[in-house]
């Protein structure tokens, strides 16, 4: 029945390297992750992405204030790809990540324009499913479905563990029951429900972001 439902391969070894390699131009890409270091590495490479291919983005992930984000890395404890999953140390990684790293890899890229093809959202309440949904955008139309990567949150980190691919639309006999289209579908509901991290372009160049994270490098718009 899974193939029935549109499943492709099983993949392991995923990195964020290799998604943002795979993207064509006006693709789009939502991204939903508590978080992994993996993010912030490939960050830059997925702004030029943006800017020169015209590729979209939506990144959601986990919100460091929320008590169920902060159980999740608690629970993962071992060590894995280098870094060490203990709860305290992975929050203060993600409010890095949201309060520094973001508007710098952005302001130094100086096509970047701000909230066009970028955007940011933070969930507080889990679970959810670690998901990467790529779509190719239509020039006379919507955008399709091409394949979604759906991976799995245990004891280890998400990006550590095998991932699901799923055929896009238009590729599997049970078009109603699509799993790339039901996986795009939670995607957009918890994003909707997410809380918007405003990218704020100053008239000096300086990026920053406003909202949702309770720390004080981030400065007010004005």
């Amino acid at each position: 029945m899974s193939r029935q439902f549109g499943i492709v391969a099983v993949r392991t070894n995923l990195s964020f390297k290799d998604v943002i390699d795979s993207l064509n131009q006006n693709d789009y890409v939502d991204i939903m992750f508590t978080f992994h270091p993996d993010i912030d590495r490939y960050l830059p490479s997925l702004v030029r992405q943006i800017t020169a291919n015209g590729v979209n983005c939506r990144l959601l992930v986990g919100d460091p204030e929320s008590p169920s984000v902060e159980r999740r890395f608690n629970y993962i404890s071992e060590d894995a790809g280098g870094f060490i999953w203990a709860g305290n140390d992975m929050i203060d990684r993600l409010r890095l990540f949201l309060n520094k790293t973001v508007p710098n890899v952005l302001g130094m890229n100086r096509q970047f324009v701000s909230g066009k093809l970028f955007q940011i959202r933070l969930f507080k309440h889990l679970p959810d499913i670690p998901l990467i949904i790529i779509r190719a955008g239509l020039p006379d139309g919507p955008s399709r479905i091409r394949y979604v990567l759906q991976g799995y949150y245990l004891r280890r980190p998400a990006i550590e563990l095998p991932f699901i691919e799923w055929a896009g639309e238009g590729k599997t006999y049970n078009e109603e029951g699509n799993m790339a289209r039901m996986l795009s579908s939670y995607f957009d509901a918890r994003w909707t429900n997410g809380t918007d991290i405003s990218i704020v372009v100053r008239d000096s160049g300086d990026i920053s972001l406003k909202g949702g994270v309770d720390d004080d490098s981030i400065s007010e718009d004005r």
